[in-house]
């Protein structure tokens, strides 16, 4: 399937939907191969005696490499505020920090204690540098376990929490997008409700949606801070 990069509607260029649609078309045709590769890998997968009757944990990136797709394919590109907002709300409860890769809409996760063993690696180099001076294996040795961690890290990615961030992303671009599309309703309902105002304020100042807001409230609630 192929489609345009310009999306066949008159709104402004400017408009916050006008500039995701835009995106999504840009790299439609790049998901969409890597979908149809993916889903092809599971046929394949279930084709093959060997592989059929095995575990399905065993093989389970490839059963969620079609989903993982299918939620970048809807993203088009993902900005760095958006993966610090995505760490912020996920916050503490979160073993990993995402960060923003090279390829369109991707993101990638970092278990947030690899900084302690990087530390454990440098305690260890050194108690090297005192005790095994001229054993230059020893000068290697410490730093096996962080780059096999590091290794490790990188291969076997949190698939579920990561597709939870793609998801809590796209949560947010619709909430801003009809935040943006109701404007007019929004304007004339808080004539009507003047105290509104404070709260739209509050929305375009902090650079929130209302999906934002309510998670705030929420969390406030919880930490008994409301």
């Amino acid at each position: 399937m192929q489609v345009t990069k310009d999306p066949p509607h008159n709104l402004s260029k400017n408009s916050y939907i006008h500039q995701w649609e835009s995106k999504v078309r840009k790299h439609f045709n790049f998901f969409e191969t890597h979908k149809n590769g993916a889903r092809e890998s599971l046929q394949r997968l279930h084709s093959n005696p060997f592989t059929r009757t095995q575990e399905f944990l065993r093989f389970l990136y490839r059963y969620k490499a079609p989903e993982i797709y299918e939620l970048r394919q809807q993203l088009g590109e993902i900005t760095k505020s958006e993966v610090t907002a995505v760490n912020k709300a996920f916050g503490k409860a979160c073993p990993y920090t995402f960060k923003k890769a090279k390829e369109p809409a991707r993101i990638t996760a970092r278990r947030k204690n690899t900084y302690l063993v990087a530390l454990l690696s440098a305690g260890g180099l050194g108690y090297t540098m005192i005790y095994h001076r001229k054993g230059r294996l020893w000068w290697i040795a410490p730093f096996i376990p962080f780059i096999l961690y590091t290794i490790y890290n990188r291969v076997r990615q949190p698939l579920e929490s990561t597709a939870n961030a793609y998801r809590f992303i796209l949560a947010k671009r619709i909430a801003t997008a009809q935040m943006a599309e109701h404007e007019k309703e929004m304007t004339d309902t808080i004539k009507k409700y003047p105290k509104l105002a404070k709260v739209k304020s509050y929305l375009l100042n902090e650079k929130k949606t209302l999906y934002e807001l309510e998670q705030d409230m929420v969390n406030s609630i919880v930490n008994d801070k409301l």
